[in-house]
């Protein structure tokens, strides 16, 4: 069981963001974290998420590193489904969500789901 306030570190230039090498940061106190994360036309990395400051119910300190890869369509209609691959925890105790924009602002917030593959699933609203 893990549990306690985390620190989230989001970057396009390094494998291992954290405190001290990162783009994107959320070291609020808030439950949930979300980001918008706007990368250019010729960006093909992989955007790495860092967490620090998770407990298991032990004390032990727990690293969750998800990796985002790929994202496909990059473009397409409302009603598509959009797949993210990568490398992140999964398992019934986990959920994931979208959460969409439109022209830079906040738009929507969609549940997601884990395919057979590992990969997360979201369907693009209309």
């Amino acid at each position: 069981e893990l549990n306690g306030p985390v620190e989230v570190y989001l970057s396009t230039e390094t494998d291992t963001p954290g405190p001290n090498n990162y783009e994107v940061k959320d070291i609020s106190n808030d439950i949930i974290k979300s980001f918008n994360f706007l990368r250019g036309a010729n960006s093909t990395g992989p955007l790495v998420i860092g967490v620090k400051g998770i407990q298991s119910s032990d004390g032990d300190i727990c690293e969750i590193k998800p990796t985002i890869t790929s994202i496909t369509p990059e473009n397409g209609r409302g009603g598509s489904l959009v797949t993210l691959s990568g490398n992140w925890s999964y398992g019934w105790n986990f959920d994931a969500n979208c959460h969409w924009t439109l022209d830079g602002t906040d738009y929507i917030d969609t549940i997601a789901t884990f395919n057979v593959n590992k990969q997360i699933v979201c369907t693009a609203p209309r």
